[in-house]
C-alpha cells in the first residue's frame, strides 16, 4: 500500500464502507485467495458518471505526481 500512501486498515476501512453503500463488490480471486477482485456495482458506477469531471481532475492529479516507474506499474495494473 505504499504507493497509495495509506495502511492496509485504511484501505480495507475504505473498501468496507464503500461496499456497505453499495457501490463495490468483493470477491476472492478463484485461482488464488489472497487476493481480492473489486467491482463497482451499478450504482458504483453510476456514482462515477454522476461525479466523472472531479474523479478525472483528482486522479490527473494524483497520476502527475508519480514517478515515470509507478506510472509504468499503474499502466500495467489497470491493463490487467
Amino acid at each position: 500500500m505504499d504507493f497509495l500512501k495509506i495502511t492496509k486498515s485504511q484501505l480495507s476501512r475504505s473498501l468496507s464502507a464503500l461496499w456497505g453503500k453499495g457501490f463495490i463488490e468483493k470477491n476472492r480471486n478463484s485461482k488464488n485467495k489472497k487476493f481480492l477482485i473489486v467491482t463497482l456495482t451499478n450504482d458504483g458506477k453510476k456514482l462515477v458518471v454522476r461525479n466523472a469531471e472531479n474523479i478525472k481532475s483528482a486522479m490527473q492529479d494524483e497520476i502527475e505526481k508519480l514517478s515515470s516507474n509507478e506510472r509504468k506499474i499503474l499502466n500495467e495494473i489497470i491493463s490487467f
